[in-house]
């Protein structure tokens, strides 16, 4: 997800008490499931839940 993608969700539920939106920073750029993306993703969600997952 995106900065953009955040803004534009808070909007169209802007009258909902949503949790908590993170935004990863992982470019748009990978095919489903390619190991470049589960790697970047787990590496971001480590660090975002303070655990230690791995593959």
């Amino acid at each position: 997800m995106e900065a953009d993608q955040k803004t534009k969700i808070r909007k169209v539920y802007q009258y909902l008490e949503l949790p908590s939106i993170e935004v990863l920073n992982i470019a748009d750029d990978y095919e489903f499931m390619d190991d470049e993306l589960v790697e970047a993703l787990t590496v971001k969600m480590n660090a975002l839940l303070d655990v230690n997952f791995e593959l």
